[in-house]
């Protein structure tokens, strides 16, 4: 375990040398938020991915380490060539967490370029992000550069996945029987899963199932092998203390496209496997209550999302709704009911909730999902809520 300083610290250090390497602009440490904030709202380092990487970091190497990471930033700040051919050969793809095109927005209600960045869903957990590669940085390339360069969004991708390919030289390790794992380290090895065409050689019992928990890491196995998913597992696992954890959860390749991947409760691994779910799920909707309560204050209640095993070893997730409280509520496999006298009633499944009273919950646009209740169920969604919980 290397020595690890604190925040306030790390941020000293940081500011330091980012006065080295873009000494025209002025920042300021925001301890709240944990970022750097140009003056003029020209733009806001966030912090913690680089922490979490200098504290893993040998303490010789993180001088160097906050080094690149300046020389990143200051180069970041480099205009992006005017025109599409002197821009082709630098466009790349790479893989982002949903959450961080939402969380963002949350923490600097001012940053723009965060809802520019131009970008595709490949999942409900992951998005494929349009990139600039430079020697000491990769810039989010935004809506307005592809504009400027006449090109779409797809189109871009392309671009990025045609220079991915030409820079893959070689292919995946297998680590073990069946189950295979990158070693390119150059920050592209979680994006060449987009390469379906590939992991398709791979050969695996089953179809093709891969987990990309950061940008340096790409494991593959497949979905009938036991073994092959247990390393897959133990590699989530690993990747929680690591920097930049993207995601935890296992994709599946179907018809050349990726789909989230939980097997059927018959699959020996199902809870394992479930539990990495309910391990993100916890954590996205963790940070997005923080955030949200900050902004609503006592206004609105933000419910918590809770992950549980049974007795069985089932995994489940749950929310509570109180009377008397207007609550945004996450999506959840159950909804426990209290009345204002702090009883508990019951929880009931998700879909028999919506059946029932699904006209007091209203969608909102916030990522992870949730939904807004402002009003108590009636006596009679009650007394049918209470039919429910006398049939499980």
């Amino acid at each position: 375990m290397f020595f690890k300083p604190s925040k306030d610290k790390f941020a000293r250090l940081f500011l330091k040398e980012l006065k080295r390497a873009v000494p025209l602009r002025t920042y300021r440490y925001d301890a709240a938020q944990f970022c750097l904030q140009a003056e003029g709202d020209e733009g806001t380092v966030f912090l913690p991915n680089m922490y979490d990487e200098y504290c893993a970091s040998p303490r010789l190497r993180r001088a160097e380490m906050l080094r690149r990471a300046c020389r990143g930033i200051a180069e970041g700040m480099t205009d992006l060539p005017a025109h599409i051919v002197n821009a082709e050969d630098k466009i790349v793809v790479r893989l982002r967490e949903r959450w961080f095109y939402h969380a963002v927005p949350l923490q600097v209600p001012d940053n723009e370029i965060v809802k520019q960045i131009a970008r595709k869903r490949l999942t409900d957990h992951l998005c494929i992000e349009v990139a600039y590669d430079t020697p000491d940085a990769i810039a989010s390339v935004t809506t307005e550069h592809l504009t400027g360069w006449k090109i779409s969004v797809d189109e871009a991708i392309e671009i990025g996945l045609k220079n991915l390919r030409k820079g893959t030289l070689k292919w995946m390790t297998e680590i073990a029987p069946g189950l295979y794992g990158s070693d390119w380290d150059d920050d592209y090895d979680a994006a060449r899963l987009l390469l379906a065409d590939k992991v398709k050689e791979l050969g695996v019992k089953g179809e093709h199932v891969a987990l990309a928990p950061n940008r340096a890491t790409l494991v593959v196995t497949g979905a009938d092998d036991v073994d092959g998913l247990k390393g897959l597992i133990e590699a989530a696992n690993m990747a929680v203390d690591r920097p930049r954890l993207m995601t935890m959860i296992p994709l599946v390749l179907r018809n050349g496209q990726w789909h989230e991947f939980l097997p059927d409760t018959s699959h020996p691994l199902h809870n394992e496997i479930k539990l990495l779910w309910a391990q993100w799920d916890t954590g996205e909707y963790g940070e997005q209550t923080e955030l949200l309560q900050a902004k609503f204050g006592d206004d609105i209640f933000v419910a918590s999302y809770t992950a549980m095993k049974k007795d069985a070893g089932e995994v489940f997730s749950y929310a509570t709704l109180s009377e008397g409280l207007d609550t945004l509520l996450p999506r959840t496999e159950e909804i426990a009911f209290v009345d204002k006298d702090e009883k508990f009633l019951g929880a009931v499944p998700w879909e028999k909730m919506l059946e029932i009273c699904g006209d007091i919950f209203e969608e909102t646009e916030y990522y992870p999902p949730r939904y807004r209740v402002r009003q108590w169920p009636t006596d009679g969604q009650i007394r049918a809520l209470a039919s429910v919980l006398e049939q499980l």
